[in-house]
């Protein structure tokens, strides 16, 4: 066989091995879509999100509440005591007592 031959049919072959590629990917592509679309529509299907949320977020949103309730239970005292000059009055509804 001569180089000229070879060379064709390695040209032939090529663009036959990119046609099959081609075929391939329009395959792989179509199928990506169905899957999305059935996922989607498992996930239309689960129930609200408030139910799968993952322990991570509800943990790191527990402690985000509880460290803001240590501040204003820090902050609260700190406000009452710097604010001495208030009537009797404010100070009795800032502390939920009285006399």
């Amino acid at each position: 066989m001569s180089e000229l031959t070879e060379t064709r049919a390695e040209l032939a072959r090529l663009e036959k091995q990119e046609q099959q590629l081609v075929k391939e990917r329009l395959h792989v592509r179509a199928t990506i879509r169905t899957q999305r679309t059935k996922l989607e529509e498992l996930v239309r299907q689960l129930p609200t999100p408030i139910n799968r949320l993952p322990n991570e977020t509800l943990t790191y949103q527990t402690s985000r509440c509880i460290t803001s309730l240590e501040r204003y239970d820090t902050a609260l005292p700190q406000f009452l005591d710097n604010h001495q000059g208030h009537s009797k009055a404010t100070h009795v509804a800032l502390e939920g007592t009285s006399d």
